[in-house]
């Protein structure tokens, strides 16, 4: 955490770390938001196995939580002997610095490259992950959902696009599941506040709290969120945001007036009106800074809960870098979004200049 570079052996330069400000390390308050969607919603089967994940101490890591030993999958000490197998230079110094007893399990970091050029710190959390119960699924939406949304208005859609700032590192970890995740830095053993990006249960916690935060700004803002699937093992793919409390089953299409959807952290909103659109954002911005969630503001290294985090559109719309028009109901086209098509233009110049002539 106390280092701005990390040393490229190969490129034999010093990259700069993207750093995550410490104001919103682990500052979603998340057994408030469980609690609140609970009360709106009652406990879904997902939404259970979130709260599991969060009140039950090893629930969630396949052990038995009513302490029956016949049905654990593995001990902890013997967990705990595997994933500490990492490298020889881990085993000598975490050999002096482990409890056998205390359940602390060792991880290591690397770092991949961004578009940007700095570099993201990854929790390497392969081998630990073969040793943890299996992790709920989720249901992420498809490209066909995503273009059914985008046409489903025409040109009278009314679009809003946002992304919360380092999301996963937003989520704070269950205290009892903090020493599972220890860092050797410098000596000293650090534990991970926030859910690594690599561990298998993230991306499930990652997206509930993504959806959670959905489903209580429409339904803070008057309206009713409605999933277009009956799998409940999961938070849906997106919210069909409708004028009435109806079923899927149930729906009219003079019903629906709106679409939100979730990539983890990258929310599409699609409204039938400025107005519905206005009422929704409003209210997503109030529960988030009730549960302290942080949107990514309008210059992208900062940090905002405020309406500088939404960027409004109508009839077109930028989203996971892709660029969507629809000027007629029958006409929609789409693109990539222009500053992709720039970035890849300068790789390809760089590689044409390293080409033999």
């Amino acid at each position: 955490p106390d280092l701005d570079t990390h040393f490229d052996n190969d490129k034999n330069d010093k990259k700069e770390l993207d750093k995550i400000p410490l104001q919103i390390v682990a500052s979603v308050r998340s057994q408030k938001l469980i609690q609140l969607v609970s009360k709106v919603t009652g406990d879904t089967p997902w939404l259970g196995k979130l709260k599991d994940i969060y009140e039950v101490a090893d629930a969630w890591c396949g052990w038995d939580p009513q302490g029956n030993a016949a049905a654990r999958k593995f001990s902890r000490v013997g967990l705990m002997n595997k994933i500490v197998e990492l490298s020889d230079s881990i085993l000598k110094l975490a050999s002096q610095k482990r409890d056998r007893e205390d359940n602390r399990c060792y991880i290591t970091i690397f770092f991949v490259e961004k578009s940007d050029g700095k570099l993201r710190a990854i929790a390497n959390c392969k081998e630990m992950n073969t040793h943890f119960g299996k992790s709920p699924h989720v249901n992420f939406s498809t490209l066909e959902d995503l273009f059914r949304i985008m046409r489903y208005f025409g040109p009278e859609a009314y679009f809003a696009t946002a992304d919360f700032r380092h999301w996963f590192y937003q989520l704070p970890l269950p205290d009892h599941a903090k020493s599972y995740f220890t860092v050797l830095c410098q000596g000293k053993q650090m534990e991970f506040q926030a859910w690594p990006m690599g561990f298998k249960f993230s991306p499930f916690v990652a997206q509930s709290h993504s959806m959670m935060l959905a489903m209580l700004g429409i339904r803070s803002a008057g309206y009713w969120a409605v999933s277009p699937t009956k799998d409940e093992g999961t938070p849906p793919p997106f919210w069909i945001i409708s004028d009435t409390n109806l079923s899927i089953d149930k729906l009219k299409k003079e019903n629906i007036i709106g679409f939100a959807l979730f990539w983890y952290d990258n929310l599409l909103l699609v409204c039938r009106s400025t107005a519905i659109r206005k009422d929704i954002i409003e209210k997503l911005i109030e529960v988030s800074v009730e549960v302290g969630a942080w949107w990514k503001a309008s210059n992208e290294a900062g940090y905002s809960q405020d309406l500088e985090a939404f960027v409004l559109s109508q009839a077109e719309v930028e989203y996971l870098g892709i660029h969507y028009k629809c000027p007629s109901p029958d006409l929609w086209f789409w693109d990539h979004a222009d500053k992709n098509k720039q970035r890849w233009m300068t790789e390809m110049r760089i590689i044409q200049d390293k080409a033999p002539h």
